[in-house]
């Protein structure tokens, strides 16, 4: 039987956790719901300048105004607030000015507002973009219905946009990415630019939007709407969830770009020799470009009719391109053009890999293999 002793003695090692030092319950704190992490403040006294020392306040709850004040008051001004996610109600636009103007005072690095379709105030966004530490922004389900101030101090590199309406496609929207100026990353789902009618941009505006974000680095997009803001980006992601036909003339000149992934999805066939034309088109204005990946996710297998090359081949082809990937590869006609295209045009090539569809069977496989390696020219083909 266990003695008493014993019994004690695994009774006092249970409670391992009040053991720890303060600065390692205040990081477990920080993983937790900021209504959670304050609810610890009744487990004894040592608790609560712990959980009101927390570095990172996750509001995802809607609080009420006066309880988001009530959190802000009850901490000490002097410890810094690194990390914020907040999910804002709508009914006071005055008590989360209020609150961003708090959390920008005390050092805030990283900040997630999910706006439930409600726009944000000029005055909250010019606190924001006026802030010297924050360098990650996140905005969830939120309307721009008017011009952003002109800010260029915005320390902001990461920007990250997920269900955002835009009213008044380019006016708002090169006021938007103008605010930017040092931003290094950008990720774009479901960024949707309204306004009543189909609009292709005038000269004047599409060099204006080429000269907005002059430092990102990397970029992943759905909408093609934002691709005339890419010109300088590094690294490029897009995910081409429509018809091209009516973007062939936004196509901006791709300064930096070294390294582009393509991924098609249609939920409807269309002519597919647009889709080749177009990459063309962004391979001519990609001089600097050495990756390539093509990515074909729509299950729909397109009619696709023939398509001329052009009449000059693309700066790239000739001396930067290195490595070319096709994911999901059908095999249908511009396909093989394009890859035949890009294996007799490549000069520095250095690898073709062509990764084709589950639905493709043995047979067809071997008649792409032998007809792509009719066209090497000194370069690795990798089929599989």
């Amino acid at each position: 039987a266990m003695s008493n002793k014993s019994k004690r003695s695994i009774g006092r090692k249970q409670d391992r956790i009040s053991d720890l030092p303060d600065p390692i319950l205040c990081h477990i704190l920080s993983f937790l719901p900021t209504k959670l992490a304050i609810s610890t403040s009744i487990l004894s006294k040592r608790w609560k300048p712990i959980c009101l020392s927390v570095p990172a306040l996750d509001l995802k709850t809607a609080f009420p105004p006066h309880v988001l004040g009530s959190v802000m008051q009850s901490r000490d001004i002097k410890l810094p607030i690194l990390s914020v996610r907040l999910l804002f109600d709508g009914r006071e636009h005055e008590a989360l000015n209020q609150f961003i103007i708090e959390v920008t005072q005390r050092g805030i690095e990283t900040l997630e507002l999910d706006m439930v379709g409600y726009s944000l105030g000029i005055e909250s966004v010019s606190n924001l973009l006026n802030c010297k530490t924050l360098i990650v922004l996140k905005l969830t389900r939120l309307m721009i219905i008017q011009d952003i101030p002109l800010i260029n101090v915005s320390s902001i590199k990461n920007l990250h946009l997920d269900s955002v309406l835009i009213l008044e496609h380019q006016k708002y929207q090169l006021s938007f990415f103008s605010a930017f100026p040092i931003l290094e990353e950008l990720h774009a789902n479901e960024v949707i630019v309204v306004g009543g009618r189909q609009y292709i941009p005038k000269t004047k505006e599409i060099k204006a939007m080429n000269k907005c974000l002059p430092k990102l680095v990397r970029a992943n997009v759905c909408q093609m709407e934002l691709i005339p803001f890419l010109s300088f980006s590094r690294q490029l992601i897009l995910n081409v969830e429509q018809t091209l036909r009516h973007i062939m003339v936004q196509v901006p000149i791709f300064y930096n770009l070294t390294q582009l992934e393509l991924l098609f999805k249609f939920n409807q066939s269309w002519k597919g020799e647009w889709k080749w034309r177009w990459i063309l088109k962004m391979l001519q204005n990609s001089p600097k470009l050495q990756h390539l990946i093509i990515h074909e996710k729509s299950k729909i297998v397109i009619d696709e009719k023939s398509w001329k090359e052009p009449p000059i081949v693309p700066e790239c082809l000739l001396s930067q391109l290195e490595t070319c990937l096709f994911r999901q590869y059908k095999g249908t006609r511009c396909e093989l053009k394009f890859a035949k295209y890009i294996m007799q045009n490549s000069k520095v090539l250095l690898t073709m890999t062509i990764q084709t569809a589950s639905s493709i069977n043995l047979n067809r496989k071997n008649q792409i293999l032998q007809k792509l390696s009719e066209c090497l020219r000194g370069c690795e083909l990798i089929f599989n």
